[in-house]
């Protein structure tokens, strides 16, 4: 009887024991589930596809004393202006090289032939989404060409006379037009468009040939803060030009001039004493890199 007793025992003490493992076993299981879980929550969570993982890339074509710009991301190719008229085939390879077919987006800030001439090509070989001009403000070779070559594309041009903004794949694209219906000098340089492109808190912006009276509508905008600064007019010196580098207060500025047209002395210093680093395309092509918090410069 004795024996039978202590055998019960036996097993009642392993049936104990078998209960407190399980138990304990199964509350250690909770807590790894439940992290498991916030780990998968953390890594589908909107920060992983935010705006930082948007390269935008910016090529800067040395096209002598001229503008043409190429804006490139992984699904969207913009161009700002076009240099000369012989610069129209290279700027076409140049696209393509970069994995285009298209342009999302043509911008000829205005109509002088350093900026507008390569745009015949450009629309005759690729295909363009939208085309955004300023009012056309001369009758020259280059801009009739352009103009004859949007007509047998069948293609038009948005004449922008209003402030506008718009994104393209995570990059932001403001463009301000000119405010006067006309301007007593140069009329042509000072209804140049202003383009800026923002992706996170990185910008670069862009002024055309903008002269003092242009200058001065641009200095009445909001934010004008950008990280880079393409000078106006090919790096001419102006009296409003102090005034542009401090409201956009940028890291480094951009001069499209050539050895035959040179910046003038007086913005090269005004840049220098503002401690702007200072990149000219007369030295070569220019890429720049932003990634929405930083910025890389290569020449």
């Amino acid at each position: 009887m004795k024996t039978k007793i202590n055998s019960m025992k036996k097993l009642l003490i392993l049936f104990l024991s078998l209960s407190l493992v399980l138990g304990f076993t199964s509350c250690r299981s909770l807590p790894t589930e439940t992290h498991t879980d916030a780990e998968s929550t953390i890594s589908t969570a909107p920060a992983s596809s935010s705006i930082t993982d948007t390269l935008l890339t910016v090529k800067c074509f040395n096209v002598g004393k001229g503008d043409a710009f190429l804006l490139t991301t992984k699904n969207s190719a913009v161009m700002i202006d076009t240099g000369y008229k012989d610069n129209g085939d290279d700027l076409v390879d140049a696209v393509k090289n970069s994995g285009y077919d298209h342009l999302d987006m043509l911008i000829i800030s205005h109509f002088d032939k350093d900026h507008v001439g390569g745009a015949s090509k450009i629309v005759k070989n690729l295909e363009v989404g939208r085309i955004l001009t300023t009012r056309v403000t001369n009758d020259s070779k280059r801009t009739t060409k352009f103009l004859e070559a949007l007509g047998k594309t069948n293609q038009k041009n948005e004449v922008i006379t209003e402030d506008t903004e718009f994104s393209i794949d995570n990059v932001t694209y403001f463009v301000d037009a000119p405010k006067a219906s006309s301007y007593i000098e140069k009329e042509d340089n000072n209804s140049s468009l202003l383009v800026k492109a923002t992706i996170g808190t990185t910008s670069m912006l862009f002024t055309g040939d903008a002269e003092d009276e242009r200058l001065s509508e641009i200095l009445k905008l909001d934010n004008l803060q950008s990280t880079i600064l393409k000078m106006p007019h090919h790096g001419r010196y102006f009296s409003l030009l102090p005034d542009l580098v401090k409201s956009a207060s940028p890291r480094y500025a951009l001069i499209t001039a050539s050895d035959e047209e040179p910046e003038d002395l007086d913005t090269t210093s005004l840049l220098d004493s503002a401690g702007v680093n200072t990149y000219n395309t007369r030295n070569g092509d220019i890429t720049i890199t932003l990634d929405g918090e930083s910025v890389g410069i290569s020449q």
